[in-house]
Protein backbone atom coordinates (compact mmCIF):
# COMPACT_ATOMS: atom_id res chain seq x y z
CA UNK A 1 0.00 0.00 0.00
CA UNK A 2 3.10 2.22 0.78
CA UNK A 3 4.65 2.17 -3.11
CA UNK A 4 0.86 3.13 -4.29
CA UNK A 5 0.24 6.30 -2.22
CA UNK A 6 3.85 7.45 -3.03
CA UNK A 7 3.07 6.85 -6.77
CA UNK A 8 0.21 8.98 -6.46
CA UNK A 9 1.37 11.42 -4.15
CA UNK A 10 4.40 11.70 -7.03
CA UNK A 11 1.87 12.25 -9.77
CA UNK A 12 -0.38 15.37 -7.46
CA UNK A 13 0.90 18.62 -8.36
CA UNK A 14 0.45 21.33 -6.37
CA UNK A 15 -2.15 24.38 -8.27
CA UNK A 16 -2.70 27.62 -7.52
CA UNK A 17 -5.59 28.42 -4.70
CA UNK A 18 -5.26 24.48 -3.45
CA UNK A 19 -4.70 23.98 0.29
CA UNK A 20 -2.18 21.74 1.11
CA UNK A 21 -1.21 20.78 4.82
CA UNK A 22 2.09 20.27 6.25
CA UNK A 23 2.93 17.16 8.13
CA UNK A 24 3.24 19.36 11.22
CA UNK A 25 -0.74 20.09 10.74
CA UNK A 26 0.58 24.11 9.64
CA UNK A 27 -2.06 24.84 6.42
CA UNK A 28 -1.14 26.67 3.51
CA UNK A 29 -2.81 27.93 -0.07
CA UNK A 30 -0.61 27.86 -2.89
CA UNK A 31 -0.34 31.55 -4.72
CA UNK A 32 2.09 30.18 -7.60
CA UNK A 33 4.46 27.97 -9.36
CA UNK A 34 7.55 29.41 -11.05
CA UNK A 35 11.11 29.20 -11.72
CA UNK A 36 14.70 30.15 -9.77
CA UNK A 37 16.26 32.26 -12.39
CA UNK A 38 19.29 31.88 -10.29
CA UNK A 39 20.14 27.96 -11.06
CA UNK A 40 21.32 26.54 -14.51
CA UNK A 41 18.52 24.24 -14.03
CA UNK A 42 16.10 27.07 -13.42
CA UNK A 43 13.97 24.51 -11.07
CA UNK A 44 10.17 24.78 -10.39
CA UNK A 45 9.44 25.88 -7.19
CA UNK A 46 5.81 26.27 -4.95
CA UNK A 47 5.38 30.11 -3.83
CA UNK A 48 2.51 29.24 -0.58
CA UNK A 49 0.86 31.30 2.17
CA UNK A 50 0.27 30.18 5.78
CA UNK A 51 -3.00 30.44 6.78
CA UNK A 52 -1.87 31.38 10.07
CA UNK A 53 0.00 34.32 12.11
CA UNK A 54 3.20 33.02 12.53
CA UNK A 55 4.67 34.77 16.06
CA UNK A 56 8.04 35.69 14.01
CA UNK A 57 6.93 36.35 10.47
CA UNK A 58 3.81 37.75 10.98
CA UNK A 59 -0.17 37.00 9.73
CA UNK A 60 0.22 34.98 6.72
CA UNK A 61 3.97 34.44 5.94
CA UNK A 62 4.71 33.19 1.99
CA UNK A 63 7.26 30.92 1.62
CA UNK A 64 8.71 29.63 -1.31
CA UNK A 65 10.37 25.95 -1.63
CA UNK A 66 11.76 23.75 -4.53
CA UNK A 67 8.71 21.66 -5.75
CA UNK A 68 11.08 18.79 -5.51
CA UNK A 69 11.43 19.47 -1.79
CA UNK A 70 7.74 20.14 -1.63
CA UNK A 71 6.49 16.83 -2.88
CA UNK A 72 9.42 14.95 -1.37
CA UNK A 73 8.57 12.39 1.13
CA UNK A 74 11.02 11.63 4.57
CA UNK A 75 11.38 10.45 7.76
CA UNK A 76 9.17 13.75 9.32
CA UNK A 77 8.17 13.39 13.46
CA UNK A 78 9.80 9.54 13.41
CA UNK A 79 7.76 8.27 9.97
CA UNK A 80 7.77 8.18 6.70
CA UNK A 81 5.36 10.76 5.55
CA UNK A 82 5.16 13.22 3.05
CA UNK A 83 6.18 16.82 3.52
CA UNK A 84 2.83 17.96 2.28
CA UNK A 85 -0.60 16.74 1.33
CA UNK A 86 -3.01 18.12 -0.33
CA UNK A 87 -5.93 18.96 1.70
CA UNK A 88 -9.05 16.45 0.78
CA UNK A 89 -11.89 19.47 -0.06
CA UNK A 90 -9.07 21.64 -1.58
CA UNK A 91 -10.44 23.70 -4.62
CA UNK A 92 -8.82 25.87 -6.38
CA UNK A 93 -10.56 29.45 -6.23
CA UNK A 94 -11.22 30.47 -10.31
Amino acid sequence: AGIAMNSIHAQVRPVVGQEWEHYSGKRYRIVAIGRLTESDTLEECVVYESLYTDPTFGEHPIWIRPLSMFMEEGIFNGKQQPRFVLRPSSQPSL
